[in-house]
């Protein structure tokens, strides 16, 4: 409670605020009876949930707000393992065959957006019966879509075993797309997880939509280093790109013309080609769910982490009001001091290292 303040009104009600009765919340001031869920009315005290100047209490602003696991269909609170675009809780991140956990550096595939592999039981169970009964380009007109994880060590040669260019899709959004693969120089396991036209999403754990152009061409050039590519591979797509443009299947897409960020609209300026060689399908960098985070710190970005983005906490408890809930993961994030300990662990102040926002993390 607070002394009241001359011409203050209830950020609930708009009626003035005349007594000391009332409840200060960063910017707002409220009556002590309007300071409740927007949704069902409870009395909020002093926890409490807030987005777009609404009140909520925990579970309705789950209800409204959280993510859904892609693996059970519940919500998600806390950490979560990365697979492309979809999130799932740490314990349903299980291999659809094996039923093993997939854990830190696990290899996997996700197949046709809802079967999960662990790398052993997707080469066993997809992609060897497939091998066994067709020709490779037979293959590549089969196979379902997959988003797939490849480890590809430093190459003494100089040279990756394929190439890449940056292209605008349908709808004109750039996007990352191996052009030309070069069998001979990668190792059986990946030349089978890499084909002309898959979409690269994140290139050593970090989106493609995040890079400049240059730091696309000098990630994958940098053959000394070890490097990880998240691919997508979609046959519907390409087939519409071949049909669009009248092309063999080894000229897909329109080359861009900018020099912005990947994620750039489609009227700013950029191209590039990038030519790269060798590899091995290798272990999945998800991390498992720990109460603690053990994000790295910052690293300069030409010694950012190989593969850490993948596990993801949600944001403090007050959602910014410009913006709707989102699970973070750790590389993400920058430690700062830490805010208090107690019997929910403790509370570390973080700050988001592309946004600068500032959060609190528990």
């Amino acid at each position: 409670m607070e002394e009241p303040e001359d011409n203050c009104f209830c950020a609930g009600c708009g009626g003035k605020i005349q007594d000391s009765f009332h409840m200060k919340v960063l910017q707002d001031t409220w009556h002590t009876a309007c300071f409740q869920c927007s949704v069902c009315s409870d009395h909020l005290t002093n926890w409490y949930y807030e987005q777009d100047g609404r009140l909520y209490c925990r579970k309705h602003y789950w209800e409204k707000f959280g993510e859904l696991c892609h693996g059970c269909s519940l919500l998600m609170t806390g950490p979560a393992m990365v697979a492309g675009e979809h999130k799932y809780h740490p314990e349903c991140f299980v291999c659809l065959s094996c039923k093993v956990v997939i854990e830190d550096r696990d290899t996997y595939a996700l197949v046709e957006r809802s079967k999960l592999y662990c790398g052993k039981c997707y080469k066993q169970v997809v992609l060897t019966p497939m091998l066994e009964k067709r020709s490779h380009d037979s293959i590549l007109d089969s196979l379902p879509h997959t988003v797939t994880l490849i480890s590809m060590p430093s190459a003494a040669n100089g040279k990756r075993g394929f190439s890449v260019s940056v292209i605008r899709d349908v709808n004109g959004s750039p996007s990352v797309q191996v052009k030309e693969v070069r069998g001979m120089l990668i190792s059986p396991e990946v030349r089978n997880a890499i084909h002309v036209g898959d979409r690269i999403l994140e290139i050593n754990g970090i989106p493609v939509g995040t890079l400049l152009e240059e730091e696309v061409d000098d990630l994958i050039h940098r053959t000394s280093h070890t490097l990880q590519l998240l691919i997508e591979y979609d046959p519907v797509r390409q087939r519409l790109d071949r049909l669009r443009l009248g092309s063999p299947r080894n000229q897909l897409g329109v080359p861009a013309t900018s020099r912005m960020r990947l994620s750039s609209p489609p009227n700013s300026v950029l191209e590039k080609t990038n030519v790269v060689d060798d590899g091995t399908l290798k272990r999945r960098s998800l991390r498992r769910s720990n109460s603690i985070c053990k994000s790295p710190g910052p690293y300069p970005p030409k010694e950012s982490p190989l593969i850490t983005k993948d596990i993801g906490r949600s944001e403090s408890l007050r959602s910014s009001s410009s913006c709707s809930h989102r699970i973070f993961r750790p590389c993400d994030l920058i430690h700062g001091e830490v805010l208090g300990k107690g019997f929910f662990g403790q509370a570390i102040k973080v700050t988001h290292k592309a946004t600068g926002e500032v959060m609190v993390m528990k």
